[in-house]
């Protein structure tokens, strides 16, 4: 704890640390477990209704997915989810069914908003997982096989002059393509890329030196 609050001291010397911070403070930061992120996860329903759908419950937000910081996309997100329950609601008013009006809405928010949640979390899953350095050399590893596939797909998509898409990391970044398109790419990437390696496999091991 000393040799904490002496750093801070040094880094911010216009701050009265005696005041700000008790001493018992720091040895009990000091001693603290770190705390982790909880893993990705969301509801694959997205809202229900009474019997009567007269009246419904809707996620949006952290309370429809929940996912650590990596994609940069949490306030994002949640306003998608707001903005695609405000067409829903629009859609359902204005259209000529024999449903109520919130039976119709719901139905819709399900039914065209489901898929993009499950594509964010597939995306959060595989997108930026080891961006804070973890210590462990399991980790270590691991972020070393997602360094080289995202250079790998960012070479690739050098190569092919764009026929290959950038990496998913990359792409989300715009604010045109759906999570549903950015994983559908990154998936049928990933299959090409399987088919060419076991392809290349097999003829090697169909080589007359081997048999």
């Amino acid at each position: 704890g000393a040799k904490l609050k002496s750093y801070f001291v040094s880094a911010f010397p216009r701050f009265d640390w005696n005041t700000i911070v008790a001493p018992e403070e720091w040895d009990a930061f000091v001693s603290a477990t770190g705390a982790s992120f909880p893993p990705c996860q969301y509801s694959p329903r997205l809202c229900v209704s009474s019997p009567t759908t007269e009246s419904g419950v809707v996620l949006l937000g952290d309370a429809l997915h929940t996912f650590p910081p990596d994609l940069g996309q949490g306030v994002n997100s949640a306003f998608c989810d707001v903005m695609m329950l405000g067409d829903c609601l629009e859609q359902a008013q204005s259209s000529n069914n024999n449903k109520p009006m919130l039976a119709r809405a719901l139905h819709n928010y399900q039914k065209q908003h489901g898929p993009e949640t499950r594509a964010l979390i597939q995306l959060a899953r595989c997108d930026a997982p080891f961006q804070y350095n973890q210590p462990s050399r399991y980790l270590k590893f691991r972020k070393s096989l997602w360094t080289a596939n995202v250079a790998l797909r960012l070479l690739l998509h050098k190569v092919t002059l764009g026929l290959s898409p950038k990496p998913a990391v990359l792409i989300m970044m715009g604010s045109s393509v759906s999570f549903r398109r950015i994983m559908r790419q990154a998936n049928t990437l990933t299959i090409v890329l399987w088919t060419v390696l076991l392809s290349a496999l097999w003829r090697f091991a169909s080589l007359p030196f081997l048999t």
